[in-house]
């Protein structure tokens, strides 16, 4: 996958906030930062202790990636890869959970009036490539997986517009 298909990824993802939350999107980006915080932090709880026996592996990385890519839109962020393909499992979730920490370090920056952009940006950039490499170690489509999970979240959604 190369950066003309993340944009791509990052594209169709704005889309889909736009369309179908709204809610998220209307909040300051400040706020929405502080929300995909959150999701990472419940994500992973998922992956470290198996916290939501509903959701697998797979589906808990592909809702990490596609919180990655409205994060990014949110940084106005250009998403590529970070190399995490030498890591094995465990390495994977070690790295998951620190960049995670970091995320929310930045958050926490937010309400202190300090310098937190830089620190949303790198650790969104690596919670992206880690869960990508994630996804992809339990599929071989990746990328329908996201459309798929798109999809079903579109259906779930009372806006008006949604799919």
């Amino acid at each position: 996958m190369d950066k003309l298909d993340i944009l791509s990824l990052q594209k169709v993802q704005y889309a889909h906030d736009k369309r179908n939350h709204s809610d998220i999107l209307s909040l300051h980006k400040n706020d929405r930062s502080k929300h995909y915080g959150l999701h990472f932090a419940k994500y992973s709880a998922r992956l470290a202790t198996g916290y939501c026996k509903k959701k697998s592996t797979l589906d808990t990385a592909v809702d990490s990636i596609l919180v990655s890519l409205s994060s990014a839109n949110t940084l106005m962020l250009e998403l590529d890869f970070s190399n995490c393909s030498g890591f094995d499992w465990a390495d994977l979730i070690r790295q998951y959970t620190i960049e995670m920490a970091k995320y929310c370090d930045g958050c926490e920056k937010i309400d202190h009036a300090e310098e937190f952009w830089p620190l949303l940006r790198e650790a969104n950039l690596n919670i992206f490539s880690i869960s990508f490499e994630m996804a992809s170690r339990n599929s071989n489509n990746v990328l329908g997986d996201l459309a798929h999970r798109r999809h079903a979240l579109a259906k779930r959604q009372f806006y008006i517009g949604a799919e």
